[in-house]
């Protein structure tokens, strides 16, 4: 015993006060705290400073948080001073702006946004016990409460009030995350234990569910609900019931929260015709916590006006089909063909067409062996202008490759699965009015809109499915989704149905100069056709119209534009003549350059612009291509021979016109030019003078200045030229 004594002595003795005091325990990770109370209104809500992002509330959900530390003393002696470093997040941005101590004075108020000032003595005064009728000395602050042992200390974060300052309760404190700091003294030794904690609502919303009356199927065959029409109420503990976020699925089918394939929340449950009778369903809620808590309640299906076939088929799907292009246009008067082989019974196929570019086939047996192919082979010229020859020329000598596997396709215009000049010469027959249809392709092409090519430079490399087939298909997807390709247009310009607006034109035209020669009968003529410009074009195309009781049409060479043979022009029917020639590289117009030279022989003594006629809305729309890819409209004047040396005037077009009309002039020379109309009678409706500089012009004549349908006159005047002539106004 005397030992002992002794050995109990030696500790006291050699104790020291660097080793005291110390904490029993100090928290290495975040405490969690759980509420489950009801958000109390009369705490912790002050706007603006207050704010609860989830809930986009300024009123804080509380709860209850039990903060204490224990201090342990071995060595004894003097008492142990405790206090705390409390840190809270008002403005839920996972930031602590706000700093409260053990030795805090306000009474039911707090000072926010003070963590930067010295001693944390400057902020926001703001309130967050909102209790009314009482007064300062009775609302809570806070406090600690200590309570001293032999050798240990217990130290609580509390709340009391003024006037009552040793009766002490749990503090309410916002949900969130939040930071403490406890601080030991004892002889002037100091211990610190700091830590995290968060408050958590832990309460799951509760979701009670309806049961719905007999539901009828649509005529469609099945019939989608809401979520929300099965259930009778949602509480919670702090999210409204506006925020709750209601889920549904049929019972048995899944587990935890419905979502659906792309992982959103499943808003919808659709029943069809194999689903007639009661039928299940899990109605699920979520709180802005993530809380979730489900009901179960059912439905009655029936098909009460006889939409479902008479052979119902419990286990099938319906299938939706859908084309669009890379403009996401669906592609109108499509056709479907589905060929369907079901386990159990012969196989079948259906066929289906609408304006949309989309069809459904209905009550398709679920693990049949499907094939689905899609077609459209009509109006093969949509979208395809000499335009698209200048591209594939690029391309193909890799001047500007064709920048998708889409494009490469659209130039395979005779399926051989490459591109060459063999598809330009199908696209320009095409274009000339040899060809109705491409021989050897459609005119529309789809591919599987899931397919991925292994090589985007070569799309040919692989064979792409064209069709979609399934061996065994269990209903998903039920949507089959193709990219639609218009053979032979390679820029995407083809319409895909009739709710794409047509073009504005807009663009400035060039014009293709004839003289306007008086043919005698039998008489051979070469007729040079020329620029009245100065551009540099890619390509051009034109049609034109006239009477083969008139003349007959020999040939057509040029001198001008590179590699221009027999093979650029045609006479697909009789009275039309069609050109289209296309270079990779731009070739230089000059003005008054002889672009190509026409070869006739005169059937009738006749005037050559009477011969031929202009067609608003031809097959071919004639245009020229800039080097800088601007199509520019085209179109034919005729030129009297003339002595002046500073004009030529040609004659308007379109003549006659439903609109206004152009009338195309060359100056030599900068002119003051006065343009006049007359109706007639010779009374002057409308005239226009400009001063214009050296080069090609067009002078507009409005369409409001011919308002009936008549025949009207026109007459130009510059420097010593004076030209006149008839407007028929149809």
């Amino acid at each position: 015993m005397k030992n002992l004594l002794l050995f109990a002595a030696f500790l006291l003795a050699n104790c020291t006060l660097a080793q005291c005091p110390y904490y029993s325990t100090c928290p290495t990770v975040a405490s969690l705290f759980c509420d489950y109370s009801i958000n109390d209104a009369l705490y912790w809500k002050a706007a603006p400073y207050t704010w609860n992002p989830s809930l986009m509330l300024s009123d804080l959900p509380e709860g209850d948080v039990d903060l204490s530390i224990v201090a342990l003393d071995s060595c004894g002696g003097q008492n142990i001073l405790v206090e705390y470093t409390l840190l809270l997040d008002l403005d839920g941005n996972d930031t602590a702006e706000t700093v409260i101590r053990s030795n805090a004075t306000l009474s039911g108020k707090v000072l926010y946004n003070n963590i930067l000032s010295l001693n944390y003595a400057l902020g926001d005064t703001i309130a967050f016990d909102h209790r009314t009728g009482l007064p300062d000395s009775m609302k809570y602050r806070f406090g600690l409460e200590t309570t001293h042992f032999a050798d240990s200390v217990v130290a609580k974060l509390k709340w009391t009030t003024g006037i009552e300052n040793l009766n002490y309760s749990v503090p309410k404190l916002p949900l969130g995350k939040h930071h403490i700091l406890w601080r030991l003294e004892q002889g002037g030794v100091e211990r610190f234990c700091e830590y995290g904690f968060e408050l958590k609502d832990c309460a799951p919303p509760v979701v009670t569910c309806a049961t719905l009356p007999t539901v009828n199927l649509l005529p469609t065959g099945n019939i989608s609900l809401w979520a929300s029409d099965f259930v009778e109420s949602t509480n919670d503990n702090i999210t409204p019931s506006n925020l709750i976020e209601l889920a549904v699925r049929k019972s048995g089918t899944g587990v935890g929260f419905p979502l659906d394939d792309q992982g959103n929340t499943q808003e919808l449950v659709t029943f069809d015709c194999c689903e007639l009778g009661a039928q299940g369903v899990e109605v699920w809620g979520k709180d802005k916590a993530g809380l979730v808590s489900q009901c179960t309640t059912y439905v009655i299906i029936q098909d009460g006006t006889g939409f479902c076939p008479t052979d119902n088929c419990c286990g099938c799907k319906n299938i939706i089909a859908c084309a669009r292009t890379e403009g996401l246009d669906g592609v109108e008067e499509m056709r479907y063909k589905l060929e369907v082989t079901p386990v159990f019974s012969p196989p079948f196929n259906l066929i289906d067409s609408l304006g949309n570019g989309c069809a459904i086939f209905y009550f398709i047996p679920l693990n049949s062996a499907i094939k689905l192919t899609p077609s459209k082979n009509d109006n093969p010229l949509n979208g395809v202008t000499t335009y698209d020859l200048v591209l594939m020329s690029k391309h193909i000598l890799a001047i500007e490759p064709l920048n998708s596997p889409n494009k490469m396709i659209a130039a395979d215009a005779n399926k051989s699965g490459s591109i060459t000049t063999f598809d330009i010469v199908e696209i320009r027959r095409l274009i000339l009015g040899i060809y109705t249809d491409f021989p050897n392709n459609t005119s529309w092409r789809f591919v599987d809109k899931d397919f991925q090519f292994p090589n985007t430079q070569n799309p040919f490399q692989t064979v792409f499915p064209e069709t979609v087939v399934q061996q065994h298909w269990t209903g998903i997807p039920s949507e089959f989704n193709f990219a639609s390709i218009k053979v032979g247009d390679v820029n995407n310009t083809a319409v895909a149905n009739a709710s794409t607006p047509p073009p504005v034109e807009s663009r400035r035209a060039s014009f293709l100069a004839l003289p306007d020669l008086e043919l005698k009968t039998g008489e051979t003529y070469e007729i040079p056709i020329h620029s009245t410009e100065n551009a540099h074009w890619l390509g051009l195309q034109l049609s034109l119209d006239f009477d083969p009781e008139l003349i007959d049409i020999e040939g057509i060479e040029s001198s001008t534009l590179p590699d221009f043979d027999q093979n650029n022009w045609a006479q697909p029917q009789a009275g039309r003549l069609t050109l289209s020639w296309s270079e990779a590289q731009s070739t230089r117009m000059a003005p008054s350059a002889e672009l190509f030279r026409l070869r006739i022989k005169a059937r009738a003594d006749i005037q050559l612009s009477k011969v031929f006629k202009t067609d608003e809305k031809p097959r071919l729309y004639p245009e020229a291509y800039e080097l800088d890819g601007v199509a520019r409209p085209l179109k034919i004047v005729f030129s009297k021979n003339s002595t002046s040396k500073t004009a030529q005037i040609f004659i308007p077009q379109p003549n006659p016109t439903t609109a206004g009309a152009t009338l195309p002039i060359q100056l030599l020379q900068a002119e003051n030019i006065r343009l006049e109309v007359f109706d007639g009678t010779g009374k002057l409706l409308w005239d226009n003078e400009l001063k214009l500089e050296k080069g090609s012009h067009a002078l507009e004549i409005p369409a409001s200045v011919m308002l009936g349908a008549e025949v009207y006159f026109w007459r130009v005047q510059t420097g010593g030229v004076v030209r006149s002539g008839k407007i028929i106004k149809g």
